[in-house]
């Protein structure tokens, strides 16, 4: 079954790389959100991209993409350090682009736990994870970005709703309570748009047409070194195997 018909999540996936550069891409729209553009929309859509691309990961190769995401939101949305430590603070150049560096990869280790909790501990997919354990690690690591280390509570997507229908909402859950709410629409579009239901999301290969055969189950080879690469573990495969075998210790 090729990567297409198994979902976006599975496409995704298939090159490390590849999904790297995708979730500093959806980091980097994050900004869009926030001022001077104001489509707070993508502080659902882009939180619910990082749901779908960690899907099913496992926790280091989640990390990495929660770390890309927050690589992207970070630099390009704290560009404006520049001007304030270069230009009107008269920093050198070199000092100011490590100062920069240094905050985006700090910000950034925020994104990696995030990816990397969340499939640890709850890598299978279900009510629990999508409904509590998403939007409640990204409220917790938001609260921990705001004052750990004196805070930088910069991008929290709460802020991106000042002007939506979540703005009502603001004097009764502060910042943190809009934050969760955004969180846990991202989560709701990520489950609507289907990044769970397809075979493969999450992190289980999809059964092959011999397994489908012998009723969706795979059965182990009895001994994994005596066969060749070319056995298949069903139960056909593995009496070709054993007769295989029987024969070369008769030839034997």
């Amino acid at each position: 079954m090729n990567d297409a018909s198994r979902g976006l999540p599975a496409a995704l996936s298939s090159n490390v790389l590849w999904r790297l550069v995708v979730a500093f891409a959806i980091g980097a729209a994050l900004n869009l959100a926030f001022a001077p553009f104001g489509y707070w929309i993508m502080a659902v859509l882009a939180p619910a991209g990082l749901f779908a691309l960690i899907r099913g990961l496992p926790p280091r190769r989640a990390g990495a993409a929660g770390a890309a995401f927050g690589a992207g939101l970070f630099s390009c949305g704290t560009y404006w350090l520049y001007t304030a430590i270069h230009v009107f603070g008269l920093v050198p150049i070199w000092l100011t682009l490590f100062l920069q560096a240094a905050l985006v990869a700090i910000m950034a280790s925020y994104g990696w736990a995030l990816g990397y909790l969340a499939n640890r501990f709850w890598l299978k997919a279900g009510a629990t994870r999508d409904w509590l354990v998403l939007p409640a690690l990204w409220v917790l690591i938001a609260w921990l970005r705001g004052w750990l280390f004196s805070g930088f509570p910069w991008l929290t997507i709460g802020y991106a709703f000042i002007d939506s229908p979540l703005a009502g909402w603001a004097p009764v859950l502060g910042i943190y309570g809009v934050t969760w709410a955004a969180a846990l629409a991202a989560s709701a579009v990520h489950v609507l748009l289907g990044a769970g239901t397809a075979p493969g999301a999450h992190g289980t290969p999809p059964a092959g047409p011999a397994a489908r055969r012998s009723g969706g189950t795979r059965r182990p080879v009895l001994d994994a070194g005596a066969a060749d690469a070319s056995c298949v573990d069903t139960a056909c495969g593995a009496a070709h195997c054993r007769g295989r075998r029987a024969g070369r210790r008769a030839a034997g």
